[in-house]
């Protein structure tokens, strides 16, 4: 018997949740659904965009609430499935759940991996979930104003300066390769959608008018 709350329908290979606050779809494996519908989830935003999708579980350290009632923690969706995924096992140091693609709606074994704090931080995405460009301007350099620098554990390995943003970004990406090994490549097709869209060269837009990050993917995927 599902215990959830939250309204959801199979799609061949996918369960769909409905967040219960907006209507925003979650993606889970079809596998998932005989323990995924035992809770109910909810997404928690963080300046209007989607920091990650949760649910609450017994908290495993036992104990009761002042009204009796068995005390409860927080789980994250992504963590709730892979953990009932044997075939996902995980080294020691990998602390960290990866969404290759930067969405954290989209909860499929083939999006999620375990991976260190240093591999997860390489795939990282802007406010917006786009891949985070690795190029800056710098205006008190005329002539090569465009920077691009490149870390490993926090310590640059790539640092130059060039005369245009492309120049910049291509080499961004040839470091990236060589540095960042582990770097999904759908990180790679969403950072050429982004230069072929002008993505970088636009104002940033306001929390207000921005779009809702299954937008932002789904336009991604036109492209």
């Amino acid at each position: 018997m599902h215990k959830t709350k939250n309204t959801w329908r199979i799609d061949g290979d996918t369960l769909v949740l409905l967040n219960r606050a907006d209507g925003v779809e979650i993606y889970c494996p079809a596998a998932s659904a005989p323990y995924v519908l035992q809770h109910t989830c909810c997404i928690r935003y963080t300046n209007g965009k989607v920091h990650r999708v949760q649910t609450t579980i017994p908290d495993p350290r036992g104990g009761r609430r002042a009204d009796g009632r068995a005390k409860q923690t927080t789980l994250s969706l992504h963590a709730l499935i892979l953990e009932n995924a044997p075939e996902n096992a995980r080294q020691l140091d990998q602390t960290q759940i990866d969404h290759e693609d930067g969405n954290p709606l989209n909860n499929r074994l083939d999006n999620l991996r375990y991976v260190t704090p240093s591999v997860n931080n390489q795939n990282r995405r802007d406010a917006e979930g786009m891949p985070v460009r690795g190029v800056s301007y710098d205006k008190r350099n005329r002539r090569r104003s465009w920077h691009a620098m490149i870390k490993v554990y926090g310590k640059p390995v790539g640092d130059e300066y060039f005369s245009t943003a492309r120049e910049a970004e291509e080499q961004h990406l040839i470091w990236k390769r060589q540095y960042h090994t582990e770097t999904p490549e759908i990180w790679y097709e969403q950072y050429a959608a982004c230069q072929a869209s002008g993505y970088w060269d636009a104002p940033a837009p306001t929390n207000s008018s921005a779009p809702a990050p299954a937008t932002l993917f789904e336009s991604m995927e036109s492209l």
